[in-house]
């Protein structure tokens, strides 16, 4: 139970719902988290930053997977297109 609670602090201290089991399956080996002191150093300070921080921190690991499938398939999209000549 002591575990528990801990990989859910970290996961609320990192600002994301998921813990670090969900990331892992959602993420793989790519852990966004090594790129929060660089992207917060040069947008951390805007509107934009604030408001991305704000939605992004409330996904579940269901809305991670569905955003990853729509860009999956956007990309495949543009992959057709281009092989398709446009």
């Amino acid at each position: 139970m002591a575990a528990s609670v801990g990989k859910e602090m970290e996961a609320r201290t990192m600002g994301m719902a998921l813990t670090p089991e969900q990331r892992f399956e959602v993420f793989g080996e790519h852990d966004p988290a090594q790129y929060d002191a660089e992207v917060e150093g040069r947008w951390g300070h805007t509107e934009a930053w604030a408001e991305f921080w704000r939605r992004t921190r409330a996904y579940s690991k269901e809305d991670w997977l569905r955003i990853e499938a729509e860009g999956e398939d956007v990309e495949a999209r543009f992959a057709a297109a281009l092989a398709a000549g446009a």
